[in-house]
């Protein structure tokens, strides 16, 4: 056997443990960052230039290093490395699953750098990878993938308050988890959990929806029963029938129109009624929208290698 085939296998083999390592030593961060750092030494050397899947251990090695920069918290740094290793997985038409891991990553650091509609794509692309596969050939792991893929989009669309889009992507992840996982897994559990709430905040939103809905019609009631007396066409002016009692009051008579009712608000106090309900229905329905927003879920960040 040539002994320059035996010294690459053997590269690529220690390369694969050191990353393996460092995922496994994420609890000790300088540990961690030794591994990678010496699997990307390796790879940087004019010996390895000729490896065979030597690019797909670099985007290995740069998805592991986004994975400990976010344990870090440094997110930002993270995303500089996944951008990296998707642009050398697209290169080297790597498989779907590697494809879809590295979009749930950036799905992760995209999600907690604020930007939803980066990770919004990031999730559709993960799933539009694992629609290229058959679930019944994959493992428990790559399956969760795809369940997270869909808990991760339906999370995604709940920040930008799509919540239709948001509730059928996650019963969607929910049906997957409970078809090939278990009702008890953590990914399981956590969907059916993010579910009911977000049946609970529909039925709050279309209830203050219904409300709003009512008040603008007691608004539109409201108006039309306090109308201005009509005008006379050819003049201009008051008709002869409005003007006619107005005429004959006397100096300091209070003048009361044939359509005045005591119980009704002026037009002035209307007009302002009117705006106080508005804003207190803007502010109300503002407050539920980010309602438990600090509570929401972090998307579920999938690690490129056990």
């Amino acid at each position: 056997m040539d002994p320059s085939a035996d010294d690459s296998l053997l590269k690529e083999e220690t390369i694969l443990n050191l990353n393996k390592q460092a995922l496994e030593n994420l609890h000790n961060p300088s540990t961690a960052l030794s591994n990678l750092q010496q699997a990307e030494r390796i790879l940087l050397e004019n010996a390895s230039q000729n490896l065979k899947n030597r690019l797909k251990l670099m985007a290995l090695t740069f998805n592991n290093f986004a994975c400990y920069y976010k344990r870090m918290n440094q997110p930002n740094v993270a995303l500089l490395y996944l951008n990296q290793a998707s642009k050398l997985e697209y290169q080297t038409l790597s498989s779907p699953i590697d494809l879809a891991s590295t979009q749930l990553n950036l799905c992760a650091i995209n999600s907690q750098l604020g930007r939803h509609a980066a990770a919004l794509e990031n999730a559709k692309q993960a799933i539009k990878f694992f629609s290229q596969v058959n679930e019944n050939e994959l493992s428990s792991n790559e399956i969760s993938k795809i369940v997270a893929a869909y808990f991760n989009a339906g999370t995604e669309f709940e920040y930008t308050y799509n919540l239709e889009e948001a509730f059928e992507h996650m019963q969607k992840g929910f049906e997957l988890g409970k078809k090939y996982l278990h009702l008890n897994h953590p990914l399981v559990k956590n969907i059916c959990k993010s579910l009911n709430n977000l049946k609970e905040r529909k039925e709050r939103l279309k209830l203050l929806a219904d409300e709003r809905k009512s008040e603008r019609k007691m608004q539109k009631i409201i108006s039309q029963s306090i109308s201005p007396p009509p005008l006379n066409r050819n003049t201009g002016g008051l008709s002869k029938k409005s003007t006619s009692k107005r005429h004959f009051a006397s100096f300091g008579q209070t003048m009361v129109s044939p359509k005045y009712n005591p119980l009704k608000l002026p037009i002035t106090m209307t007009m302002r009624h009117d705006r106080l309900i508005k804003r207190d229905i803007d502010v109300g329905l503002k407050v539920y929208l980010m309602d438990n927003d600090s509570k929401h879920r972090t998307p579920h960040n999938v690690r490129s290698i056990e």
